[in-house]
């Protein structure tokens, strides 16, 4: 687990993904954002199910989308089953219209293309964790 370190609102956030520098990156970039973060770590859909079952203070996920052992279609839906209130976030590098209409059925409430932009980033935060 690992914490931000600016200071603000303190949310809990899950970043699901398999990819280790894609993870890195994406932890990185909101430690330098002006918020305080818990930052969660889910390397496959299935733990990233189980991660949102047994942790309630998680308060948005974003959700790699072609993970190992479950993806990330088939873990937000069961995430969104149990709690459908709890934002998730698609991230993918696989940005076809196709991948944004898999995502929305899925029940993702966002899409964001990598390599993610830092203007649309804060805007996701902003909408799903507000101040």
């Amino acid at each position: 687990m690992t914490q931000g370190n600016k200071i603000s609102k303190d949310y809990t956030i899950l970043i699901a993904e398999d990819e280790e520098l894609n993870y890195v990156l994406l932890a990185a970039t909101l430690r330098n954002i002006s918020r305080q973060y818990t930052i969660l770590r889910a390397e496959n859909g299935k733990e990233a199910i189980e991660y949102c079952l047994a942790n309630p203070l998680i308060n948005l996920v974003f959700m790699d989308i072609k993970m190992p052992i479950v993806d990330g279609y088939t873990a937000t839906k069961q995430i969104k089953n149990a709690r459908p209130s709890l934002p998730v976030i698609a991230q993918t590098a696989y940005a076809s219209t196709e991948s944004r209409e898999m995502a929305k059925d899925a029940g993702c409430d966002f899409f964001l293309a990598k390599p993610i932009n830092m203007g649309m980033l804060c805007d996701v935060l902003e909408e799903y964790l507000p101040i």
